[in-house]
């Protein structure tokens, strides 16, 4: 029953899945070819910038955001109440980070070189993360969620698919972006209001105290963000935006990788949450049963990975992108890595309660990563940051292992006694 439930709510975000990730890499062989490696990589360095000034819009719920849910769902009040200091926090923050961004603009040249592209790129991420999907995680309203993701990210594929097809549509690209995006902030606050809340303004001290409780993941989030946009930027920086599309490319191919094992957990988040506060002995049956699929699904994608390098290099590149096959053998354990950083990590350290401990692996793993991409790239150029992304998921695989070792609630849950 436990299995057919998660294997349920699996195959509904999955849908999400193939819209962030499937559908991308449908329009994939197209912006390659239309873009060439090098504006593909510029648009990777004004992705890479932009992210910094919408992680706060994003960090705000990404993580708290579904466990608050879950765990008041059943509490029409209180769930009012959540909703609200979460939507009213993402706003204060989005203003703040609008203000930012106005000098950013002015001062950065690759902001500057495409100005338009870097506006569009701005708001496209911030409103990706001003959406309530956190909403429907915590409820577990995945059906709904994984459909209509799905109809409007079809849409902008299928406008990319038409209209981009030289680099003159750079432009066009982030246009269609941007309306994907808030097309589906309209829908999915449209589908929040039909749940029933009610918002209410929370007041200044209240939006005070969810800044400070939320401090240590937002400080996380913004870890994870700098370095998750560093590898673009560093590179561009530092061997021209040729590389930088290179850089981009591989890792598109590994964030189509880890979207296959993202809807298990998320699937799986908000219900360990629930039990492991009401329900132990299911919280231990679901917990064993996860960790086992996202194993196979790890190894199977890792494996994958390293036999079709070659084939996924010459498919979604083409000629220009050839070489990238060794780049992609580098990071082939990068899959599997990252299955246990989200197993031992986000289901693990959060579901239990031990938020500090998850934001330092992440904190320390986020600014190591950082350094080991830019000493890479000076030391041994693209080779060198590949060899870098591989040693941070393992460095922070292992730190999220070391901070469980002794909890006894994890103990427990894994059928260990302490």
């Amino acid at each position: 029953m436990v299995l057919r439930k998660l294997l349920g709510r699996s195959g509904w975000l999955s849908l999400i899945q193939i819209a962030d990730h499937a559908l991308p890499i449908v329009t994939f062989p197209i912006l390659t070819r239309a873009l060439g490696i090098e504006y593909y990589g510029d648009y990777a360095i004004i992705a890479g910038i932009c992210s910094y000034f919408a992680l706060f819009t994003i960090a705000s719920a990404y993580v708290t955001g579904p466990k608050i849910v879950a765990e008041v769902r059943n509490d029409k009040q209180k769930l009012d109440l959540g909703v609200s200091h979460i939507i009213f926090f993402q706003l204060a923050t989005f203003v703040i980070v609008s203000l930012l961004f106005i000098p950013a603009f002015m001062l950065v040249p690759m902001l500057s070189k495409h100005p338009a592209v870097s506006i569009l790129v701005f708001l496209q991420l911030n409103v990706v993360g001003l959406a309530p999907t956190w909403f429907f995680l915590g409820m577990e309203r995945t059906k709904l969620l994984g459909v209509s993701q799905l109809l409007v990210r079809s849409a902008g594929a299928g406008a990319i698919l038409i209209l981009v097809r030289t680099r003159s549509d750079l432009i066009t690209y982030a246009i269609i972006n941007l309306a994907v995006a808030s097309t589906s902030l309209a829908l999915l606050f449209a589908m929040l209001l039909r749940s029933g809340i009610r918002f209410s303004y929370p007041g200044l001290r209240m939006l005070r105290a969810s800044a400070y409780s939320n401090a240590g993941i937002m400080l996380s989030e913004f870890c994870m963000i700098l370095y998750s946009g560093a590898g673009a930027v560093i590179v561009g920086a530092l061997s021209g935006s040729a590389s930088a599309g290179a850089f981009a490319f591989v890792d598109r191919i590994l964030q189509a990788a880890r979207g296959l094992f993202v809807p298990v957990y998320n699937s799986a988040f908000p219900v360990l949450c629930r039990y492991s506060a009401d329900e132990p002995e299911k919280e231990l049956k679901l917990r064993r049963i996860l960790l086992l699929l996202l194993l196979v699904t790890g190894v199977a994608l890792s494996c994958a990975l390293f036999a079709l390098a070659g084939d996924l290099a010459l498919l979604f590149g083409g000629r220009e992108f050839a070489n990238i096959e060794t780049l992609l053998r580098l990071v082939w354990l990068v899959p599997l890595l990252s299955v246990c950083s989200s197993f031992f990590g986000l289901s693990s350290l959060v579901v239990f309660g031990f938020f500090t401990q998850f934001s330092q692996v992440r904190i320390v793993g986020s600014l190591l990563g950082v350094a080991c991409l830019y000493a890479g790239t000076v030391l041994a150029g693209l080779d060198g940051v590949f060899v870098a992304v591989s040693l941070v998921e393992a460095i922070s695989a292992i730190g999220f292992i070391a901070a469980l070792i002794g909890k006894k609630s994890f103990l427990r849950a894994i059928g260990t006694r302490p």
